[in-house]
């Protein structure tokens, strides 16, 4: 059993620094995984989001209905639930390379730069793009997530 897949099997807690360490083990572990750990990976990201510890910390993010979000999952219909997590006021882009990596860059409200991820699928590209840009958004005391805190991602 991988050490990822235990830390995204513990409960979120609801400290900003618990849940900026779940949002990197999350943005690592959709950077690292394959099209069979799409519905896990979407799963843990939905209940972290659901699990944020101030709705502010969520900005740009549309968090679906749990119900609708399960059934695109349980359809494989990953791409699709991916995309549904994507707000208005999201700034996205995404690419596929020559040899099949998917690119995700990702750009929340609020934030100077974007944040971009690889993936072996769009839907774990774009979670892990933004499950990273999450961890740059700044907690309701207004300093940022610590560094070390956040996945080694982050392109300018």
């Amino acid at each position: 059993m991988s050490e990822s897949y235990l830390i995204l099997q513990q409960a979120p807690a609801c400290d900003p620094g618990d849940w900026a360490d779940a949002l990197a083990a999350v943005s690592l572990a959709c950077s690292d995984g394959s099209a069979r750990d799409e519905p896990r990976l979407l799963r843990a990201f939905h209940a972290l989001l659901i699990a944020a510890p101030n709705p502010g910390l969520t900005a740009g993010i549309a968090i679906p209905d749990a119900a609708r979000f399960a059934a695109l999952i349980a359809t494989r219909a990953c791409d699709a639930a991916a995309l549904a997590l994507l707000g208005a006021d999201c700034g996205y882009m995404l690419s596929r390379g020559n040899h099949g990596e998917h690119l995700a860059s990702i750009i929340l409200p609020g934030q100077s730069a974007e944040t971009t991820a690889i993936g072996d699928t769009l839907a774990l590209a774009l979670v892990a793009a933004l499950a990273a840009a999450l961890g740059e958004v700044r907690t309701p005391a207004g300093g940022m997530f610590e560094a070390a805190r956040r996945p080694a991602m982050r392109l300018h």
